[in-house]
């Protein structure tokens, strides 16, 4: 594979590179890995997702571009997937996790996220926390220099079967945890 011009920033940390493979021309857009972990709050039986603005989820019939996620972050420094996890925590839903409390899915892999044109790959999570793990407050997470506006969404496991996801990673995660609590009851 050869490259062919200059990989063009398209937006902060996202670079748009055009190749040659086979003769063709070829288009990836290169960015850092990412990890995201679906947390369980025991004592309340929910699982805590996010809510946030996206650009690239704005269209007609989401023009805010709003959409429900699992809470995560990009590897922008050097850390392990846990400790990048447990920060964002902290950053995104206000909670203190201890980063060996994290499993990680798929025997600590990480998954393509569209391997047609996307370089990054994905860590999947899992972690148990109490209510007490988390600040007792109602307000916008996120970091602000970020342009984060961050809310949390609690839902209670008895919705989690018939919840209808909008990010792929929060359907694997869903489906993951259905999994493993069908298992757990046998």
């Amino acid at each position: 594979m050869k490259q062919q011009g200059t990989p063009r920033v398209v937006k902060k940390n996202f670079t748009l590179t055009t190749i040659i493979h086979n003769g063709h021309p070829w288009q990836y857009l290169e960015t850092s890995d990412s990890a995201t972990v679906l947390i369980y709050i025991r004592d309340k039986d929910e699982v805590l997702l996010v809510r946030q603005q996206r650009d690239a989820m704005v269209c007609d019939d989401n023009p805010e571009g709003w959409i429900t996620e699992s809470m995560g972050g990009r590897f922008d420094r050097e850390e392990s997937v846990r400790e990048l996890l447990a920060r964002e925590a902290s950053e995104e839903v206000g909670g203190v996790i201890d980063p060996q409390a994290i499993t990680l899915l798929n025997y600590g892999a990480p998954l393509a996220l569209s391997a047609g044109c996307l370089v990054e790959r994905a860590w999947l999570g899992y972690v148990e926390i109490t209510s007490s793990q988390l600040e007792n407050a109602d307000r916008e997470y996120g970091l602000a220099e970020e342009g984060e506006r961050i809310t949390r969404i609690f839902l209670p496991v008895r919705d989690v079967e018939s919840y209808v996801c909008e990010d792929v990673r929060v359907f694997a995660l869903l489906q993951w945890f259905l999994r493993m609590n069908i298992d757990d009851r046998r």
